[in-house]
C-alpha cells in the first residue's frame, strides 16, 4: 500500500499533513485525525488499511470455503491493482463491507455497513446490490427469480441514464460528470472490462447444476449480472461506469473459484479436474494480469 505516486497519494498527504476535512467522507476524515491523535506517521496508516485489505479476503475464503491462495492470486491479478491500490478509500470500504457480509449477527452487520459507506460513499451500491441479490436468491421459485432480476436489470438501465437528476445525493456526481482529467466526464471508451465479466459469467454457468441449489452461490452469480448492468447503464459518464461496477463486482473472484471448483469435467470418460480447472484460472489470471492499465499503476508502487 505505499505507493509513491498516483491521481490522489498527494490530496491524501494533504489531508493527513494539513487538513483532514480535506477528504469529504466522514469515515476517511475520522480515521486521519485519529491517526495523528496517536502521533502514528502516514506510512503506517497505509501499511494498516492493507492488512484490512488482507483479513477481509482471509474471512470471505473462509465465509465461502475456498482456497485463500487462489483468491489471493486473484485479487492481486486485478482487484488490488484498479481498486485497493489506484482507489485507497473505495479499497477499503469495500474490504469493510466483505467483513460485513461474512458477519453473523445482525448488528454487527449494520455496523461494518455503515462504517463501510462512512469510508466512501459508492460502497452503498455494493451493499444495495447484495442485498438485493441475496434476497431475490433465497426465493424458492426460479421463475419469480429470474422475473425479478429482469426487473431490475431494466430499472437500473433506465435509472443509469439519469445520473445526473442524483447529484442532490452528492454534490461530487457534478464535479466528476465535468472532470477532464484522464476522460473521466466522458462516455466509455474501452469495453475490455465488460468482456472480462462476461466470460466470468459464462464460466459460472459451466457449474450451474452442481450451485443452483445454493442461495450463497446464486447471490454472486446475481451481482455478476447486476455489475455488468450497472456498467452498461452507466457507460455514459466512465468514471461512474467503472468505479461503481468495481464495486458491486468485487465478489467475483470468489464466483470464479467456487463456480471452477464445483465444475466435474471428463476427458475421454475420465475425471480431469485438477488438469481443466487449474488450466481455465491459470488462463483467467493471465488474461487479467496482461492489462495494459496494470503496468501503469503497479509502476507506482514502492515498498
Amino acid at each position: 500500500m505505499l505507493r509513491a505516486e498516483g491521481v490522489d497519494i498527494a490530496n491524501y498527504r494533504y489531508a493527513f499533513d494539513v487538513n483532514p476535512n480535506f477528504i469529504p467522507d466522514i469515515g476517511f476524515s475520522a480515521l486521519i485525525r485519529l491517526w495523528k491523535s496517536a502521533g502514528l506517521p502516514f506510512w503506517s496508516m497505509m501499511l494498516a488499511i492493507g492488512a484490512i485489505n488482507m483479513a477481509a479476503l482471509i474471512r470471505i475464503s473462509r465465509t465461502y470455503k475456498i482456497d485463500l491462495t487462489l483468491l489471493i492470486v486473484l485479487w492481486f491479478c486485478h482487484l488490488a491493482v484498479v481498486r485497493d491500490f489506484a482507489q485507497l478509500r473505495i479499497g477499503l470500504a469495500i474490504s469493510i463491507f466483505l467483513l460485513a457480509i461474512c458477519s453473523q449477527g445482525k448488528l454487527g452487520k449494520l455496523l461494518l455497513y455503515m462504517l463501510s459507506a462512512s469510508m466512501h460513499y459508492t460502497a452503498v451500491a455494493g451493499i444495495a446490490a447484495f442485498e438485493a441479490c441475496s434476497v431475490v436468491a433465497h426465493l424458492r421459485r426460479p421463475a419469480v427469480r429470474m422475473t425479478i432480476i429482469a426487473s431490475l436489470v431494466i430499472a437500473t438501465l433506465v435509472l443509469g441514464r439519469m445520473i445526473e437528476q442524483l447529484a442532490f445525493l452528492d454534490p461530487r456526481i457534478q464535479l466528476y460528470m465535468k472532470w477532464e482529467q484522464a476522460g473521466y466526464g466522458a462516455a466509455v471508451d474501452s469495453y475490455g472490462i465488460l468482456l472480462l465479466h462476461l466470460i466470468v459469467l459464462c464460466l459460472s454457468l459451466v457449474s450451474r447444476a452442481a450451485w443452483s441449489h445454493d442461495p450463497k452461490i446464486r447471490t454472486l452469480f446475481f451481482m455478476q449480472i447486476a455489475g455488468i448492468t450497472s456498467f452498461v447503464a452507466l457507460s455514459q459518464v466512465a468514471i461512474f461506469a467503472f468505479r461503481i461496477s468495481n464495486v458491486i463486482l468485487s465478489l467475483y473472484p470468489v464466483l470464479v473459484i467456487k463456480a471452477l471448483s464445483l465444475w466435474r469435467p471428463r476427458i475421454v470418460g475420465r475425471p480431469a479436474e485438477p488438469l481443466v480447472v487449474g488450466g481455465a484460472l491459470l488462463i483467467f489470471a493471465m488474461i487479467l494480469i496482461m492489462r495494459p492499465g496494470s503496468y501503469n499503476i503497479i509502476g507506482r508502487i514502492r515498498l
